[in-house]
């Protein structure tokens, strides 16, 4: 595969990635609407775990990569408390929180605020990982934004963003849209010294023991009553626990280890674009003109912080190596 077909396979890949993200507020909605937000997240990282075990074991036969505790620089307890904090500040917030938000809030608030992930991806990326916004970032970030809003076509009036009844609802997705931030962020930080399998299946396992303990405390009657769960709540778990937490971030998190934080951040934007596209597959709603734009901006958003700024860091190393090869020739 060459130069080019990498770039665009890569580009697709976001595509489906963000296509798969897509059916994460619907499928939430079903769930929770049956169950509550912290049994929900145990049945999901349950199966997540479980669809994403085969594969680790799979890895480690034929890379034996390493294990928790045994990276030369950091001590067994402090690898797994990198863990503990991928999960508690990363995983269990856009689970519980958005879900347990979105209840108590209207959905364009939630819509409107999904806005500032990208945004605090880039920043915290700044933070922890030392990553630097460059023209074209900042352009690909205002294309996004523009594409987002010509499809949405929000009527301002109604959002609700700081009013009373919705404050609390609102605060509560904002937290969860942090968590997605620093899991997306943290998750790269850790592949300094795990691979992207690990990161996943390790985090994920804590996340389940820890909502389980949530589970036992906070919703006890979620141990007893999954019996009465119907078809379109497994099936919505199902969707959350393979595509969305299970294949969706498993990719993305290898993707991590091809581009920046802040160049993947971007394609997030893509999500809002197939929520509009899935709607009018579902609803059999219109496909209007602004839609098609707007969807058209935020892939050339995609396209721009990644294969094109790529290959202006390529054209630039290139041409430092000539330099530096006349020098020496000289």
């Amino acid at each position: 595969m060459d130069d080019k077909m990498h770039k665009m396979f890569y580009v697709c890949l976001l595509v489906f990635i963000n296509f798969l993200w897509a059916a994460t507020f619907t499928a939430t909605k079903v769930a929770v609407s049956h169950a509550g937000p912290v049994t929900v997240t145990f049945w999901v990282f349950l199966f997540a775990s479980v669809v994403i075990f085969p594969f680790f074991l799979y890895e480690k036969r034929k890379f034996n990569p390493k294990s928790p505790g045994s990276s030369k620089k950091k001590g067994s307890l402090v690898n797994w408390l990198r863990f503990t904090t991928l999960s508690v500040f990363g995983i269990l917030p856009p689970s519980i929180l958005l879900a347990w938000g979105l209840d108590r809030s209207l959905a364009i608030n939630g819509s409107v605020l999904s806005l500032l992930i990208p945004i605090q991806m880039a920043l915290l990326a700044g933070i922890l990982l030392k990553e630097r916004m460059t023209w074209v970032r900042w352009a690909s970030f205002v294309a996004a934004i523009a594409g987002i809003l010509i499809i949405s076509d929000f009527e301002w009036k109604t959002v609700g963003i700081f009013e009373g009844k919705y404050l609390f609802g609102n605060f509560l997705i904002f937290l969860g849209g942090c968590g997605s931030s620093f899991y997306n962020t943290y998750a790269k930080k850790l592949m300094a010294d795990y691979t992207p399998l690990q990161v996943v299946l390790y985090g994920y396992l804590l996340a389940l023991v820890f909502s389980a303990g949530l589970l036992v405390w906070i919703e006890p009657e979620g141990m007893s009553n999954f019996l009465t769960f119907g078809l379109a709540t497994w099936i919505s778990i199902g969707v959350l626990s393979v595509l969305t937490w299970g294949l969706g971030v498993t990719l993305f998190i290898w993707m991590l280890t091809k581009f920046e934080v802040t160049q993947l951040s971007v394609s997030i934007y893509l999500l809002p674009v197939f929520g509009v596209l899935q709607s009018t597959i579902v609803l059999r709603e219109k496909i209007t003109s602004p839609m098609v734009m707007g969807g058209l901006l935020v892939l050339l958003a995609t396209y721009l912080i990644t294969s094109y700024e790529n290959r202006t860091k390529e054209g630039l190393a290139l041409e430092g190596k000539e330099i530096s090869s006349r020098n020496l020739n000289s």
